[in-house]
């Protein structure tokens, strides 16, 4: 499936820049500009990571251009008629880091378009099958999901924003509050209109604060606080389904992730942690 050409190595490395100059002026997603891009690219397998850059084969300098991954020829479902290349994902690199992915479904539609900065996503495109577009996001946070019936799931900015989320039938399923591209609160509901899960981060996604879960009836799962990502004051969970009575629950008074007792019931200053 792969494409040989012989060149020589300097006229390469001019070609792959020159390449990757044109194809950041332009998207390289039309089929001929794909073609010429992957014939010339160095399979993704061959790259050298080296820390947090990446490096050609016996090669002191970061690598600068692209890299290529097929999908496996004997797996790939090619329909009649569909002159769609077998390319699963180009990566782009300039200096050792990640300038761009591009991913494509098997049945040749673009499925993603990844853009970095200084090797961490800044920007991305996603798309479905069919073509719709499923997601987008841009450098500022603003961030878009679609369904593939085009209409809009969620919305909002997940970089120092709040971003909400919607069931097919309008209601409410999600909303996440976000600092430095970091998720901090989450709130969510059950398609019935019900509370069904609270939680809370501090800085790295380490769990701090009130965290909650909820059944459709409203009724508490697991409740309780958490210090720096460890369970540390009063608890209650729930174990089984008694008859009519709904949940029973048991109270637990944590200590820096241990139990350090439990009751039946207990008040939050008969647990001093």
């Amino acid at each position: 499936m792969r494409r040989g050409i012989t060149i020589t190595a300097v006229a390469v490395a001019v070609s792959l820049l020159a390449l990757a100059g044109a194809a950041c002026a332009q998207d390289p997603t039309d089929p001929k500009t794909v073609e010429r891009i992957a014939a010339e690219a160095i399979d993704v397998g061959k790259l050298q990571k080296r820390g947090e850059l990446r490096y050609a084969p016996n090669r002191s300098d970061p690598y600068s251009g692209w890299a290529v991954k097929y999908y496996d020829p004997e797996t790939f479902a090619q329909a009649e008629g569909n002159e769609a290349l077998p390319i699963r994902v180009l990566h782009e690199y300039v200096d050792g880091k990640f300038s761009q992915i591009l991913v494509w479904h098997e049945n040749g539609q673009m499925k993603e378009k990844n853009r970095y900065v200084d090797n961490k996503l800044s920007s991305y495109t996603f798309w479905h099958e069919n073509g719709q577009m499923r997601a987008k996001r841009d450098q500022d946070g603003s961030i878009t999901s679609w369904r593939e019936n085009g209409e809009i799931s969620s919305q909002g900015n997940n970089l120092n924003g709040q971003v909400t989320a919607w069931y097919e039938n309008g209601d409410m399923s999600s909303q996440t509050d976000y600092v430095d591209g970091q998720a901090r609160k989450t709130l969510k509901w059950h398609e019935n209109g019900q509370m069904s899960a609270k939680h809370s981060w501090k800085a790295d996604y380490i769990k701090h604060g009130s965290w909650a879960f909820w059944n459709e009836k409203g009724q508490i799962i697991e409740a309780g606080p958490y210090v720096d990502g460890k369970k540390h004051g009063l608890w209650t969970t729930s174990y089984h389904i008694i008859g009519e009575r709904g949940l029973y629950h048991k109270k637990k008074c944590y200590e820096n992730d241990q139990v350090a007792f439990e009751r039946k019931s207990m008040s939050e200053s008969e647990c001093p942690f």
